[in-house]
């Protein structure tokens, strides 16, 4: 029986210094997140920052703009770039820093039993999560210092998100090495979830 296409809600974006913005706030961005199902097709978030938009714009990174243009969610993240925003373009749009929608996830979305899939971190990241939230299970998989230039570690990456499935997926390997991973995660298909490209946030959680 064929699998049916995820339907998704219509989602507001403001055009930012050539990226679609999603306009939602960190409650709003998670509620959305926790909604879709643990089946859905994979899915990912980025969350823009003053880094990323001069990854973005100066440096012309095209690897970095294809997984920016892949991502389901966009979210400001950021005090200065909101700034700029209001000041010089006029726009009023929700920041949602990629470390405060990672503490409301837990806070709020998160239950006791989940399995969450890390890229990134180590085993005692590993430990807290699991006692701090009491979840089922972290897969984690951590690899190598600069191993998104070795093709090998990259397939192994994605390999281990396909064969571990959660509702979450958190990437923690830094920018732009989480986006790039998300991207290629997406595009080979077969992987399920949403993940988050939120730098060291699982570190504030569990600290």
């Amino acid at each position: 029986m064929p699998v049916e296409p995820e339907v998704l809600p219509a989602i507001p974006r403001v055009p930012f210094l050539g990226v679609e913005i999603t306009a939602l706030g960190v409650a709003d961005a998670a509620t959305l997140i926790a909604a879709r199902g643990p089946d859905a097709p994979f899915a990912y978030v980025v969350t823009p920052n003053a880094a990323h938009f001069t990854r973005l714009g100066e440096l012309k990174d095209a690897r970095f703009a294809d997984a920016y243009a892949h991502a389901w969610l966009r979210l400001l993240d950021g005090a200065t770039p909101r700034k700029l925003a209001r000041l010089v373009f006029g726009l009023d749009i929700p920041q949602a820093a990629g470390s405060d929608l990672t503490a409301y996830l837990f806070d709020h979305c998160v239950k006791p039993g989940d399995t969450l899939t890390v890229i990134g971190g180590n085993e005692e990241m590993r430990r807290r999560l699991l006692e701090q939230f009491q979840l089922g299970a972290v897969n984690l998989f951590n690899p190598s210092m600069g191993f998104i230039n070795k093709p090998q570690e990259v397939e192994a990456c994605v390999d281990y998100v396909i064969a571990h499935p959660a509702r979450y997926v958190f990437f923690v390997v830094g920018a732009p090495a989480s986006e790039y991973l998300a991207r290629m995660v997406e595009a080979r298909g077969g992987a399920v979830g949403t993940g988050l490209c939120v730098g060291s946030s699982l570190n504030f959680v569990t600290s």
